[in-house]
């Protein structure tokens, strides 16, 4: 609608696509802007996702956490990777660090999970691909 509230319509789609790092079945997998209006829209969503903090889901700090597993973080790769070759552009994100695992402050690898994910990692693609 070329009437639409754009911020409003941001927030609750950054909420609807992000939250639990996307991995609820009633998630948000498409958003349909007026033509109108999707530059304005792109915009602002892309200002809202690059705020969102990554890291532990049991810090109160954090908006996205790891994703549940290897395969997991395969797949969403895996959808960036097939919308980029249908001519999407990343805009934001797109990619995890190599793989499922980070390294901690000691040096030593880790897998991603609630006990030793560290802030500002991205634990799994989560790619704004408009």
């Amino acid at each position: 609608d070329e009437d639409a509230n754009i911020g409003h319509a941001v927030t609750r789609s950054v909420m609807g696509g992000f939250a639990y790092s996307g991995q609820v079945c009633n998630s948000v997998q498409r958003i349909y802007v007026h033509r109108a209006r999707y530059d304005e829209f792109r915009q602002q969503f892309v200002q809202a996702t690059q705020k969102l903090v990554l890291g532990d889901p049991l810090d109160d700090q954090t908006d996205i956490g790891p994703v549940i597993n290897e395969a997991a973080a395969a797949r969403i790769d895996q959808w960036v990777q097939d919308a980029v070759a249908q001519g999407a552009t990343v805009a934001a994100g797109g990619g995890a660090p190599g793989d499922a695992h980070a390294t901690d402050d000691s040096g030593k690898r880790q897998r991603y999970d609630a006990g030793n994910v560290r802030r500002g990692v991205w634990p799994g693609g989560g790619a704004d691909v408009v």
